[in-house]
């Protein structure tokens, strides 16, 4: 049977293990003398805290200089934590403070209809065009690159002022800059063509 053990002391503890765990992220291979000046507890106190994460292998502990690192169960959790992100969710707020920080150009693409014109025009030639609607004076062509899921993990771009890329040199570097992409996406695993 398991005592009762009051909610105050339950919080504290995890406070302190908590705190070991954040102490050993930052300062790896410690012993057990170090870490436990180096928190503040008493050895014991930071043994009996340190077991659970070392069950959970949130902790490891080398068998031959008893020094504290992080486990392999922290990757894991990093790891999982890293597959629930989503870029647009997480970048949404920031890319709207920028946009209206900045204010795009007279040539950025306000108007919905057209956006979606200029996109499904993207998608048919394999790469993107900023015709000075980020910067009055710089274009931009680029092509998305693929993991091995197929999904767009990154870009790939050529961008100088619109002296150097004119209209004309846009047509010659998107096929370019798209081919690069395709074989940097096939490196990575894409099945893309």
């Amino acid at each position: 049977m398991l005592a009762h053990v009051p909610e105050r002391n339950q919080s504290a503890s995890l406070r302190r293990a908590l705190a070991v765990l954040e102490h050993v992220r930052e300062h790896s291979g410690l012993s057990l003398t170090q870490l436990a000046e180096a928190v503040g507890l008493p050895k014991s106190t930071v043994l009996r805290l340190a077991a659970p994460l070392v069950e959970a292998r949130l902790l490891d502990r080398d068998r031959r200089t008893g020094a504290y690192r992080l486990g392999h169960g922290t990757l894991r959790l990093g790891q999982s934590y890293l597959a629930t992100l989503d870029l647009r969710a997480v970048a949404a707020e920031e890319s709207h403070r920028l946009m209206t920080e900045v204010r795009d150009t007279r040539h950025t693409i306000v108007d919905p209809e057209r956006l979606r014109a200029d996109l499904a025009h993207t998608m048919r030639r394999g790469y993107a065009v900023d015709d000075r609607e980020n910067e009055p004076e710089v274009r931009c062509v680029a092509a998305p690159i693929f993991n091995h899921h197929d999904a767009v993990a990154a870009a790939i771009s050529v961008s100088g002022l619109t002296s150097r890329i004119t209209a004309a040199r846009v047509r010659e570097l998107g096929p370019l800059v798209a081919g690069a992409a395709v074989r940097i996406s096939r490196k990575l695993g894409s099945q893309c063509q």
